[in-house]
């Protein structure tokens, strides 16, 4: 009866430990997941906003030489002239919508507006800068891409959480296991000793850790 008993305790200790281990690293990858998902969202909006500002500039120069500005799928552009009329620079897309603010930028050819929308069910980033003659371009880039990147990234973190943790809880296992064997042999020799009254029975050989201390103290 005692051996079943002590098999029991051994991994029940066992076990105890390894949830300790598995919960540390699970805590480690939620932190670690959560800086790194404000990380990567910092960084999709930087990118996001140095892309109107970068396409806001290539129009007005291409405006500037009299060319049309290429079209860009994720992108719609409009020139907005000093009056308020809205001139259409990506044919076939649907018109952003103008606010007062960026009347006042085409108006006064001075500041800049920035600003997010919703046009046909889809999110937009919406910077309006003046040109030199006194009106206005507005370019307005959708958060699709935005999007798409911020969801690959959370569909991956339950996948690699589950991973990480499987893999942690087994080779803490496996090391536990090991670490424990010694306490097991330790364990073994005083139910021994125990049952028999025999205080010659040998110990098992003592180490140096703490776990041969506690071998030379029971010895």
């Amino acid at each position: 009866m005692a051996r079943p008993l002590a098999w029991l305790a051994r991994l029940a200790l066992r076990t105890k430990v390894t949830l300790v281990v598995v919960a540390a690293v699970v805590l480690a990858i939620t932190v670690t997941v959560a800086a790194s998902y404000r990380s990567v969202s910092e960084l999709v909006g930087n990118e996001l906003e140095r892309g109107l500002e970068d396409r806001a500039d290539t129009v007005t120069t291409l405006l500037a030489a009299n060319r049309e500005p290429p079209v860009r799928p994720d992108i719609t552009e409009q020139l907005l002239l000093a009056d308020g009329t809205v001139r259409p620079l990506s044919p076939g897309r649907h018109l952003l919508p103008v606010s007062e603010a960026d009347r006042r930028v085409a108006r006064t050819g001075t500041g800049t507006n920035r600003r997010d929308v919703v046009v046909s069910g889809r999110e937009y980033g919406v910077l309006t800068k003046p040109l030199p003659d006194g009106e206005a371009v507005m370019v307005g880039q959708h958060y699709q891409g935005v999007v798409r990147v911020e969801n690959a990234f959370l569909w991956r973190v339950p996948w690699t959480t589950l991973a990480a943790t499987g893999l942690s809880a087994v080779l803490s296992w496996i090391v536990l296991g090991r670490i424990l064997r010694p306490v097991r042999r330790l364990a073994r020799a005083t139910g021994r000793i125990t049952t028999t009254q025999d205080l010659s029975t040998p110990l098992p050989p003592a180490g140096a850790d703490e776990i041969g201390r506690l071998t030379r103290s029971f010895d």
